[in-house]
């Protein structure tokens, strides 16, 4: 955002100093380093909708690479809930417990017998 003001001040005809100048000879260098780093954020980063004056400098490129990676990391999380439902849901079986029983039941045809600790 500094650069951009500073590039507002230098086409109102503001006289920048050096290092000023030197800020705004660094934009594309610095774009390139927040795309870069853009890609890298988790999926459900807020950042683009809080800064979309910034990310409307971003190359196209990234802001698909951000949408695509969005879009596996919930693919991903989706595949990971589905999978703990699933582990929870089968039956782990044990010969012994770490714990103590703290209930037990037989299964209604007589032919298992279930505990918990």
């Amino acid at each position: 955002r500094d650069i951009l003001k500073l590039e507002e001040r230098a086409a109102k005809g503001d006289m920048l100093e050096a290092l000023q100048l030197e800020k705004i000879a660094a934009k594309d260098k610095v774009l390139k380093e927040v795309a870069h780093w853009a890609v890298k954020l988790p999926g459900e980063t807020e950042l683009f909708h809080k800064n979309a004056d910034v990310c409307d400098l971003l190359p196209t490129g990234t802001l698909k690479a951000f949408e695509r990676k969005k879009q596996q990391d919930q693919q991903e999380k989706e595949r990971r809930a589905a999978r703990e439902i699933k582990k929870r849901e089968q039956v782990e079986f044990m010969t012994h417990h770490e714990k103590p029983i703290v209930d037990i039941a037989l299964s209604s045809d007589g032919t298992h017998l279930f505990t918990c600790s």
